[in-house]
């Protein structure tokens, strides 16, 4: 017997049935199951008698068409009973889910049918993995890329619910069921909710061993690439591109921003595009961060700053609480028009975030979006709050950090001396100028490579002799 096109895997009856029976016996689980037959309680005692008045306007309707009567026979009388249940002849189709219901089969001893427990526990998860037709038609939405579900999946996240060591099973699992999804599967990292220092506890190289171990347990577990998103701090955002470049798989690293075009941080647009290129990024990218419009004015600053491929990815629009019901306002119609104008501004791959269906990624599929331009840019310098022009720069040295908050108006750049420092005399004094000043980083000759990395931006070679 054959699920879609995968052989059944034969399993002892007590596999779906012990984790239920543990979760409903155990004491602290008792409390939750006491809530959800609470719930379920409350739906059930919602469901009323048909609406015979929507259901006489739907058939009115089908009525109305040009067709023989009665033609589509069990199609018309389901819509005219969906009327029924909603109470309303509008009938919307477009929001659709497969339903799963999974009877025990237990009458094979009454003859009544010939399949029993064991082929119902087969079926059941190969559900749960996508592994079956079914399963096969409901994914034609015409998604190209499919993201893994782990954009939780982090030893700093995992150690505050207890599973840090379900880390690698987790990873392993969200990139297969992705790949089901799509042609190709990423890996999903997201942030950690912890800042680097000097604004949080967690130093850089903590930070990228945190990230190293997401990146290389999705390698393991075949992903295609790596999608870093909804970071909401540059350097955050540059310690998991520096884990994940390690890999060798291609790294998408996505940014979001706030209404006034900046992180939560304060990062503006082209210091993320230049401070992700620098740290070896195969593509930048913006995500979440409202709807499609509010993505316009940070694709336009990170396309004057790189050639590099920019994805974005928008949330269908601004959500909205509607009679207790979060709701998005774009349709799948209005948010492809939406994408159209960011693909003709310069966005070279397209998706959504929040509140996005099959039915947005489907009506984006006509969209073409450009390949990168090969342009001749001029070279900048950025730190994580300010960005130049290589040929505008006006740079004052600081003998010390302190002395930053001193520099002439004029100056637009600061020279850091490192030298005869050790390692982490080096890394403190970084650390302790990025806090002190918004301005960008010019370090003299000779810093170690060690130093240079707990910069959270470009790192230039200051030209001149001071």
């Amino acid at each position: 017997m054959r699920f879609g096109g995968r052989s059944a895997r034969k399993m002892p009856k007590r596999t779906l049935q012990e984790p239920l029976r543990l979760w409903y016996t155990d004491p602290e689980n008792q409390k939750g199951g006491d809530q959800s037959m609470e719930m379920l309680t409350q739906q059930i005692a919602q469901i009323g008698p048909l609406r015979e008045d929507a259901m006489d306007r739907a058939q009115r309707r089908w009525n109305a068409i040009a067709h023989p009567l009665g033609s589509l026979g069990l199609l018309e009388e389901a819509i005219i009973r969906i009327a029924g249940i909603t109470g309303s002849a509008d009938v919307d189709l477009s929001r659709r889910a497969v339903v799963v219901m999974c009877a025990d089969n237990g009458v094979v001893e009454e003859g009544v049918t010939q399949t029993g427990q064991e082929v119902t526990a087969i079926v059941a998860e190969n559900m749960s993995t996508g592994d079956t037709s079914v399963c096969a038609m409901a994914r034609a939405a015409g998604a190209d890329v499919s993201i893994a579900n782990t954009f939780g999946a982090n030893p700093i996240k995992l150690r505050a619910l207890g599973l840090e060591n379900r880390l690698d099973e987790l990873i392993e699992k969200g990139v297969a069921l992705a790949r089901e999804a799509g042609n190709f599967a990423l890996l999903d990292i997201g942030p950690t909710g912890e800042f680097l220092r000097p604004a949080g506890n967690i130093g850089l190289e903590e930070m990228v061993q945190v990230f190293r171990t997401c990146a290389q347990a999705g390698a393991r577990a075949g992903a295609d690439g790596v999608i870093i998103e909804t970071m909401a701090d540059a350097g955050e955002c540059r310690a998991a591109v520096i884990a994940a470049k390690e890999t060798g798989l291609p790294v998408i690293a996505s940014m979001t921003f706030e209404k006034n075009a900046r992180t939560l941080t304060g990062n503006p647009p082209e210091c993320c595009a230049l401070i992700l290129e620098h740290a070896g990024a195969d593509a930048i990218g913006i995500n979440c961060s409202g709807g499609p419009e509010e993505m316009l004015e940070p694709l336009r600053r990170m396309r004057a700053v790189t050639n590099l491929p920019i994805v974005v990815q928008p949330n269908a629009g601004l959500p909205a609480l509607v009679d207790g019901r979060v709701v998005y306002p774009y349709s799948p119609e209005a948010m492809a028009q939406a994408m159209a104008r960011l693909a003709e501004n310069g966005a070279n791959a397209i998706g959504g975030c929040c509140g996005t269906r099959p039915e947005h990624i489907a009506a984006m599929r006509p969209i073409a979006c450009p390949a990168p331009e090969k342009r001749i840019l001029p070279r900048y310098i950025a730190s994580a709050r300010k960005w130049l022009k290589e040929e505008d720069i006006r740079a004052e040295r600081a003998e010390d950090a302190d002395a930053l908050l001193d520099l002439d108006d004029d100056t637009n750049a600061a020279v850091l001396s490192l030298e005869g420092l050790d390692d982490e005399a080096a890394i403190a004094a970084i650390e302790e100028a990025q806090m002190l000043s918004p301005l960008p980083l010019l370090f003299e000759r000779g810093v170690n490579a060690r130093g240079r990395l707990h910069y959270t931006g470009v790192p230039g070679a200051c030209p001149m002799d001071m």
